[in-house]
């Protein structure tokens, strides 16, 4: 019979700082043993091949964090296990027993929605009693209490119990929580300089790539991102001092990370802002006009009239970097000027708005506000760069294709990216009205953009009709599960794996030798099927490519604004990975 354990870890006093019991368990997990000494309760009881379930308490909350099994019983500390201990003073601990197969729970359980149904825990008034001491015995039935209330949260959308069991499979080392919000504590908002420019679908907060061009390059070193979105990285690339170049399929994204990382001279945006106004006031001309399907359904003509007059006065505005910020400032108004729901990402003419169709949009004011807005966030920006940036590093959109990059062999140092999603997020289609206000693309270009995104939500019949696979068992599997209930989506998702093998051999051949690729990306559910992306993401990037997986962690999305919520099927994911690679 296997014994089960609690192994418990609380917030404590050392000196007079406040350790974290996170910290001591993330310690602990990653050098895979737990301190203990004789006087430990339970201590002469450990046996090899039992049951640990871990407890974390404290301010952050009480909750059980993962489980693993004993792989030895207690055996004296080693000197190098000694140099590593965290959380009480060194000589206080006298052993270890040995972990392996730590499998970490994201999310927790929080321990309110057992504590009253675990046995151990008599006194439900004071219940903290019953975690006194480092090691409790955990009996068959509050075990299977425990792992029960885990089965069923791993049912709601985002996170199956199949993904969370195979974490530790996954992982070459120890699975991290990367809580990027404090690993780079000094940005204290997302949005600020110029990442509060336009609400671009599904974006990264800015600490993720901050905190790996931080710690993987040195100053005037080349960072790329080949999927860059509304240019973060490209942003915290400059911030930084490092060179930087993205690429992205999307017009749009292109025309953002462009204006977000190009300075401007304050004196002559307020200048040309001015004569903007001005000139959007008295305009008499006629409007710019943009032809796309269903445009008076999405549009009253009194907002297409006005922005018209934006659009056609933008036009006239001489330079070319002053310019395209204002069409951002533009773009970033057009959903507002819309019949489509502002709480849904894509757009959908919804009762809610059907019954605010006499509401008053103003095209006009809206701009100038968003105008006023981005300037000065714009010049707060620039000054930062004049006046602490110790050299204007370059920052560079080079193309519209990650599986053909526009770079030579070994010519940058740190790829840092998020990809689209399988089956997630169809940029266009949540951009198109901003693409075509700007004038960035026809509505027959947009339709030919998106046949060559990677992720391609549309496909002929005659590509699925066949099942196609790839070759990687595990993924063949998962492939030939959903073809039995749906073969366009068991095709689209064949095309992406494959399609991103072809991206990672074009990673690996830009980068240089000893750099490093870091990926984030959430795991997905495909009819009512677990994806486990970042382990796929992982196989195929050191099987094809020939990466080598260093690092594997995840991190809690704490929102979902940006995220497309799919249907029954689908689920919106809940933790984003972040896989560290590195080209040997």
């Amino acid at each position: 019979m296997t014994n089960k354990w609690i192994l418990i870890a609380i917030d404590h006093k050392v000196g007079k700082w406040t350790l974290k019991a996170i910290d001591v368990f993330q310690e602990r997990a990653k050098r895979g043993f737990w301190a203990i000494n004789p006087e430990t309760p339970n201590f002469k009881s450990l046996r090899k091949g039992d049951i640990a379930v871990f407890y974390l308490g404290g301010k952050d909350g009480q909750k059980f964090v993962g489980k693993g099994i004993l792989a030895s019983e207690p055996c004296t500390v080693t000197q190098e296990q000694m140099r590593s201990l965290i959380g009480e003073p060194s000589s206080f601990f006298t052993h270890v027993v040995e972990l392996c197969q730590i499998d970490v729970w994201e999310p927790p359980l929080p321990l309110d929605l057992v504590i009253n149904e675990l046995g151990f825990i008599e006194n439900k008034d004071k219940w903290w009693i019953h975690f006194q001491g480092t090691i409790k015995s955990l009996s068959d039935e509050d075990y299977n209490i425990i792992e029960s209330a885990r089965q069923k949260m791993f049912q709601e959308p985002g996170l199956s119990t199949e993904n969370a069991t195979q974490v530790s499979h996954t992982s070459r080392n120890v699975v991290e929580e990367f809580n990027f919000r404090k690993l780079c504590s000094e940005i204290q908002k997302t949005t600020y300089f110029t990442h509060g420019f336009f609400p671009y679908p599904a974006k990264f907060i800015p600490q993720i790539p901050r905190y790996f061009i931080k710690n993987y390059t040195d100053k005037e070193e080349v960072v790329l991102d080949p999927f860059c979105g509304c240019g973060t990285t490209l942003v915290e690339a400059k911030l930084l001092g490092r060179e930087s170049f993205g690429i992205d399929i999307n017009p749009l994204a292109q025309l953002l990370t462009r204006v977000k990382t190009t300075p401007l001279e304050k004196g002559e945006l307020e200048k040309e802002t001015n004569l903007l106004l001005q000139r959007i006031k008295e305009y008499h001309g006629e409007p710019w006009n943009v032809d796309f399907p269903n445009k008076d359904y999405w549009f009253e003509k009194s907002a297409q009239q006005e922005l018209g007059v934006i659009k056609a006065c933008i036009d006239e505005v001489p330079k070319k970097e002053i310019r395209e910020f204002f069409l951002v400032c533009f773009a970033s108004i057009v959903r507002k000027c819309s019949n489509a729901d502002p709480k849904i990402s894509k757009p959908v003419f919804t009762k809610r708005m059907r019954e605010l169709k006499d509401r008053k949009i103003e095209p006009k004011k809206y701009f100038e506000e968003k105008v006023k807005e981005y300037c000065n966030q714009m010049v707060a920006f620039s000054t930062y760069l004049n006046c602490y940036a110790e050299k204007s590093a370059k920052a560079e959109v080079i193309g519209k294709d990650a599986r053909d990059i526009e770079l030579g062999d070994e010519s940058v140092d740190l790829i840092v990216t998020s990809p689209p999603f399988v089956n997630a997020q169809e940029y266009f289609r949540t951009t198109k009205f901003e693409i075509s206000w700007t004038g960035l693309a026809k509505a027959e270009e947009i339709r030919d953009l998106k046949r060559q995104l990677i992720g391609v939500e549309r496909v002929s019949n005659h590509d699925y009709m066949e099942l196609h696979l790839t070759g990687n068992p595990r993924l063949d599997d998962i492939i030939k599960k959903i073809y039995m209930v749906d073969k366009q989506r068991a095709y689209i998702l064949y095309q992406y794996f494959v399609e991103m093998a072809r991206a990672f051999k074009e990673f690996y051949r830009v980068l240089a030798n000893n750099g490093c690729f870091v990926i984030t990306i959430g795991d997905n559910i495909v009819r009512k099927i677990p994806v486990p992306t970042h382990e796929l993401i992982i196989d195929i990037a050191e099987n094809h490519a020939g990466f080598k997986c260093e690092r594997v962690g995840y991190d809690v999305i704490k929102a979902h604004a940006l995220m497309t919520k799919r249907n029954v099927t689908g689920g919106v994911m809940s933790v984003e990975w972040a896989m560290v690679m590195r080209k040997l």
